[in-house]
């Protein structure tokens, strides 16, 4: 999904956390994610809460909210296909609906969730649900409320970047900014709250800041091609060539030369400008 979100990574497990491999065993994506250094932080707690409880249907509700932060959105649906006893069980209608939501089933997601609410007028997936089906058609009024009550009922990081794209999208760049910056104080290396930051800050034509916005999510996410691709953008706009071709050269390394991307810096270096990567939400 293209938008204007990861977790600081601690350095060991706790004593006693079962191996996310072992937690999540039939899904090998999500728990090659999961091993990821900065996602340890979501892997501790999941292991931990799974750890006594495998096959516990709190336990299956961990694994689709972890799925669902790392946008494994099909997983997140084979889970709880998986466990159908689980259905009845709390948050998992509204988890039902986020995850329909994000994989585009809007008219499916919508009613999911306006039935979750009816029984739980909390519930901060199927809030989430809704603001993500209004940003995508976009109605931004019912959007920024929708998602601003996610936010407040403890959606967390999914729902604020989803407001981000709702500022970026009005062109109000300093309450996109504030987002970011939300963000970042509660997890420094939250991906694309950093691109995201970065991308505002070349957008207003902040070069060092937004230079050294991208050189940290490219130490945190080496692969994040967007990015990359800004960088060079950026770079070229500075007349800084020799580093605007390093960057180029990066990034035919990740995605190939016939990239669109790829195309476009070829082009830009050769002849004439070219518009930055648009914001976003989720991994390359």
């Amino acid at each position: 999904m293209v938008v204007v979100g990861g977790l600081l990574g601690l350095r060991m497990r706790s004593e006693g956390a079962l191996p996310i491999a072992e937690a999540v065993p039939r899904y090998p994506a999500l728990a090659a994610k999961l091993a990821q250094p900065r996602f340890r932080t979501l892997e501790r707690a999941l292991a931990e809460r799974c750890g006594a409880q495998r096959g516990a249907c709190s336990c299956v509700s961990a694994e689709v909210r972890a799925a669902l932060d790392l946008e494994q959105n099909a997983v997140a649906l084979a889970i709880m296909d998986g466990a159908p006893s689980c259905e009845e069980h709390g948050e998992m209608m509204g988890l039902r609906s986020e995850a329909y939501a994000r994989m585009e089933r809007l008219d499916e997601a919508s009613a999911l969730a306006e039935e979750r609410l009816r029984i739980n007028a909390d519930d901060p997936f199927a809030l989430y649900a809704l603001g993500y089906v209004a940003y995508q058609r976009r109605l931004d009024a019912v959007a920024a409320l929708r998602l601003a009550e996610a936010t407040a009922k403890g959606r967390g990081a999914a729902s604020r970047i989803m407001m981000t794209l709702l500022f970026f999208r009005a062109n109000d760049l300093v309450l996109a900014r504030r987002e970011c910056q939300g963000i970042l104080q509660q997890d420094p290396d939250q991906v694309d709250a950093l691109y995201n930051l970065a991308l505002i800050d070349q957008r207003e034509d902040k070069y060092h800041a937004a230079r050294e916005g991208y050189l940290k999510l490219l130490r945190i996410e080496p692969r994040h091609a967007d990015s990359r691709y800004n960088l060079a953008v950026l770079t070229h706009s500075a007349g800084a060539l020799g580093e605007a071709r390093h960057n180029l050269r990066k990034l035919v390394d990740l995605v190939g030369p016939v990239d669109s991307r790829s195309q476009a810096l070829q082009a830009l270096l050769g002849r004439e400008p070219v518009e930055p990567t648009p914001p976003r939400a989720s991994e390359p």
